[in-house]
């Protein structure tokens, strides 16, 4: 007999019931019509919505649609603490030896749980992510993983380009929080997603992270999967408070992960760009709010810089290289 193997996913809603429920519906679809290859492990896969204080009524809406389904639960949070912190609330409620942390707006092909475990057993891979589709051109890319600059600026790898099977791409620096699979001991190893995030950036410092204990992020080419596209974000995120994430949080993983030599040389120069962002914001673009968020930003991580320290002591101690 197979040993078994067992995969915990979980995926955060937030007033999305009919995106939440289209995405589980896909998920065991996807398995019923699956076609993998023999396996060395059985594998089967436990589901956790964490919902994150909706007001739709989602909890007991996803509770009755999905009754009959073995291995679900819903975990009702009291507040919005964005995806970080329900991303690791998720997981305490976990069992599987690998956890995939996933968005509500997602639809699944065939095989894709088959392929992202077979990635993950590779050597010195720790983050494993799919060939993501965009769901209005399915054959334009959405996302095949991200790299940075040296600004710490995170892009995703051939966004917009057709996609054709075989296609190459370079090694991506981090796998985007939308979809990420990781084995369940090097995220404890790792410590887990920073809850002080909320949202942006919260999948770039974990991936640093675990590039410090030498692992590396991989893409499954054979793993199809379409986004909707920030759904959430887009839909009860302003746009200044989004931003104000983004510009927060990108300095902060910075501060934390990079090497103290590579610090010194790109901080002035961070610090620069973000005066011509704020003056173009403001001067050409007349977005005050908008442009607000930079000075912002950059005052929350001198305020904060003790701790901040103190969280980079920590993640410099995983450093093996």
């Amino acid at each position: 007999m197979k040993p078994s193997l067992l995969v915990s996913l979980i995926i955060v809603n937030f007033n999305g019931f009919e995106i939440t429920k289209n995405c589980l519906e896909s998920i065991y679809s996807s398995k019923e019509t699956s076609n993998p290859k023999p396996q060395a492990l059985n594998i089967s896969f436990e589901i956790t919505v964490v919902d994150n204080a909706s007001t739709d009524g989602s909890v007991a809406r996803l509770k009755k649609a999905f009754l009959r389904k073995m291995n679900f639960q819903v975990i009702a949070r009291k507040n919005n603490d964005f995806l970080a912190a329900a991303y690791n609330e998720g997981f305490n409620y976990s069992r599987g030896n690998i956890i995939i942390f996933m968005n509500n707006d997602l639809i699944f092909t065939q095989n894709w749980l088959e392929e992202i475990v077979n990635a993950l057993s590779q050597k010195k891979v720790g983050l494993v992510g799919a060939v993501i589709l965009q769901t209005k051109e399915k054959d334009k890319i959405d996302n095949l993983g991200g790299c940075l600059n040296f600004l710490g600026y995170g892009k995703s790898i051939l966004r917009g380009k057709r996609y054709q099977a075989g296609l190459k791409n370079k090694e991506p620096f981090y796998i985007p929080g939308m979809f990420l699979a990781i084995k369940r001991s090097l995220f404890i190893q790792a410590g887990k997603f920073d809850e002080s995030y909320g949202a942006n950036y919260e999948d770039v410092d974990l991936a640093w992270r675990i590039r410090l204990l030498g692992y590396k992020a991989f893409v499954a080419k054979k793993a199809i999967i379409y986004h909707l596209g920030s759904w959430t974000v887009d839909k009860h995120l302003k746009k200044s408070s989004s931003s104000y994430l983004c510009r927060r949080n990108r300095l902060t993983t910075i501060l934390k992960n990079d090497r103290i030599m590579h610090l010194f040389f790109v901080l002035p120069l961070y610090l620069f760009f973000q005066l011509i962002i704020f003056l173009k914001e403001l001067i050409l673009n007349k977005d005050i709010r908008l442009a607000l968020t930079t000075p912002k930003a950059i005052c929350y991580n001198f305020v904060n810089l003790k701790l901040i320290l103190a969280k980079r002591r920590k993640a410099q101690g995983l450093r093996r290289s």
